[in-house]
């Protein structure tokens, strides 16, 4: 199903992280045309990087950061929203200000992005949007991390009520669950003792985002759980 993406312009947030350069690549190579975003030099990187696409430098924490996206939004068939962080700590010791960056981070960004792409897609009857949440806000809870579980929770259930509010407009939106640790060069030097076989390779997270962009209407997918091996 790829080849429904061939000459599609699809929008990356986050564009020079791990996940999202796998995502980039993926893109590639099945025939879209890039516009990556991230914050400072980070977006020129990842193009300069894949050696493709347009670069766009944009905060996408505030409403009037995210606005450049509208410049770009014309046209776009996807957007792949892939900026996010961690922070863990008991729910009693969570300093207040962890809460709302990581909201900020996780959500706040999302929301944005989508309030400055989406109207395009829905004047031009056709659209994916992806968001990564998280396995804990799959399960539930989230021991000892319950606040980034809260903020990828919201995540999803803002994604859901999107697509449900966007019915019948040809585009829709969905979530995108990694089940375990992505295996990024952060999380490496993070958790030196851990072994990073038991992760999920972030080339297999980006084959199911092209799954998901590039599924029909008549069998769209609007949430997808990647597991790490068994």
């Amino acid at each position: 199903m790829e080849e429904r993406l061939h000459g599609r312009k699809i929008i990356v947030t986050g564009a020079g992280g791990a996940l999202a350069t796998a995502v980039n690549r993926a893109l590639h190579r099945a025939g879209a045309e890039l516009v990556l975003v991230d914050h400072g030099d980070n977006a020129r990187r990842a193009v300069q990087a894949l050696g493709a696409g347009v670069a766009v430098t944009a905060d996408l924490g505030t409403p009037e950061g995210a606005r450049v996206l509208e410049a770009h939004a014309e046209g776009a068939y996807g957007l792949v929203h892939t900026v996010g962080g961690f922070a863990s700590s008991p729910v009693l010791e969570a300093p207040p200000e962890q809460l709302r960056a990581l909201f900020v981070l996780n959500f706040d960004t999302l929301f944005h992005a989508v309030r400055a792409v989406v109207p395009a897609m829905v004047r031009a009857g056709a659209g994916r949007v992806i968001g990564v949440s998280a396995g804990q806000a799959y399960r539930g809870e989230g021991k000892n991390a319950a606040l980034y579980t809260a903020s990828k929770s919201a995540v999803a259930a803002l994604l859901r009520s999107l697509d449900a509010e966007l019915a019948g407009t040809g585009v829709g939106a969905g979530v995108l669950y990694p089940m375990g640790t992505i295996d990024t060069p952060a999380n490496r030097a993070a958790m030196p003792g851990s072994d990073p076989e038991r992760w999920i390779d972030p080339g297999e997270l980006a084959r199911a985002a092209l799954f998901m962009l590039s599924a029909p209407e008549q069998g769209r997918v609007r949430e997808l759980a990647v597991h790490p091996p068994r």
